[in-house]
């Protein structure tokens, strides 16, 4: 059966032509013509295209509008306009391509755009916002980032799904794991699966706006790992990855970073990077859920619309189950006054939490897996025999 991990290698390939349309973070030589205090605004997310939507709250994250052709779009950027990216966004766009050309594969030229429009944004029809093609650094996920409201005191209304992250449509087909160490998830992992790259915690001190912090990488072979990222031509290692970040910090700080507030001090404390303080690939890795992507393949449209909206619904219940009801209920028992302190903590407690689910940040040393419990504490899922294929 066609995959489009098959597509992911020869994608993230090509891609690493397209620089002058795909604008790593570290802008400095693109918009040197520009003011620093310009640029800093343009390191937060920048594109001229006119088929998507800079979503202001969430740095580098760009949605395409309604009434827009996902695939028409997708092309458009690569051959006509230019975006500010991560190679979290970059690893997003490889598979947003893999997957339209496994469509092409099996359906045909035609047939295949139509179907990949027909799910991420048709302009002959209306998409509903969930479904309508997301780049982001946040990876393929569902949204537990909240984006505060403009009053200061986080109103409570402001705390409930719509007002979460945006929901990511490639989370439909894209499953977050975690492995118990790295040896487990490098049995785990397959060609196509994207992983996460951490640096020193110190890099940023410095390079504050800076590429080369970590990288999410799409896996290109096994045994050993070998990677592909957005800025490097070439398959790397995690050694080869680790002397990047060395080399990358040893860089003087851009004047973006400057501007923003890089701190001297810090290459005093660490005038290099202990290869001991790196830490590493992550395991935390997301892949394929061939399951569903078989449906997104092969499935009647309607009955593919149906599978999605059903997962999106579940999303946003298990949102409320986990965030919104447990702060209301606290909420409505709490002493007069401390509504503030409250709405803080549910904030402080969210981000806390959902860094473990984070590939484009990567867990802390010190968070444990996911328990079984935890894995299994939602009633919700597909019943056995509600997808049928071909």
């Amino acid at each position: 059966m066609p995959h489009p991990k098959e597509h992911m290698l020869r994608i993230m390939s090509f891609l690493e032509t397209k620089k002058d349309h795909l604008i790593l973070r570290n802008i400095s030589t693109h918009f040197a013509h520009i003011p620093v205090k310009e640029r800093l605004k343009l390191q937060l997310g920048y594109t001229n295209h006119p088929a998507f939507e800079k979503i202001d709250q969430i740095d580098l994250t760009y949605q395409l509008k309604t009434g827009m052709s996902a695939s028409q779009a997708l092309d458009d950027l690569l051959t006509t306009y230019e975006m500010t990216v991560d190679c979290q966004v970059v690893a997003l766009l490889a598979t947003y391509l893999a997957i339209l050309q496994t469509m092409k594969e099996i359906h045909g030229e035609s047939l295949g755009i139509a179907r990949f429009d027909a799910f991420y944004g048709s302009s002959t029809e209306i998409t509903p916002e969930p479904n309508r093609l997301l780049l982001t650094p946040y990876g393929p996920r569902t949204g537990t980032h909240h984006l505060p409201g403009k009053e200061k005191n986080f109103p409570l209304q402001s705390l409930s799904p719509t007002n979460f992250f945006p929901f990511e449509p490639l989370a439909f087909v894209i499953d977050l794991k975690q492995a118990i160490d790295k040896s487990t998830m490098r049995a785990q992992l397959n060609i196509g699966d994207s992983l996460q790259f951490s640096g020193a915690p110190y890099y940023s001190n410095i390079h504050l706006r800076g590429s080369a912090s970590g990288n999410v990488c799409v896996v290109t072979s096994l045994n050993p790992v070998k990677v592909r990222t957005f800025g490097y031509d070439e398959e790397l290692t995690e050694d080869m990855l680790a002397e990047n970040h060395i080399r990358a910090y040893a860089e003087p700080a851009s004047e973006e970073s400057i501007a923003a507030g890089s701190s001297w001090l810090a290459r005093v404390i660490h005038p290099t990077v202990n290869r001991s303080d790196i830490l590493g690939i992550e395991t935390i890795f997301h892949t394929f859920n061939d399951l569903r992507l078989q449906c997104l393949l092969y499935a009647p449209i309607e009955i593919v619309k149906e599978a999605f909206d059903k997962y999106y619904e579940q999303e946003k219940l298990l949102i409320h189950m986990r965030w919104i009801a447990p702060f209301e209920e606290k909420l409505a028992a709490a002493p007069k006054g401390t509504e503030f302190k409250l709405r803080r903590g549910f904030l402080d407690d969210a981000l806390k939490k959902e860094r473990a689910y984070l590939p484009s940040r990567g867990p802390s040393r010190e968070t444990p897996p996911p328990s079984a419990t935890e894995k299994k504490e939602t009633p919700f899922g597909f019943k056995p025999g509600f997808l049928k294929f071909p």
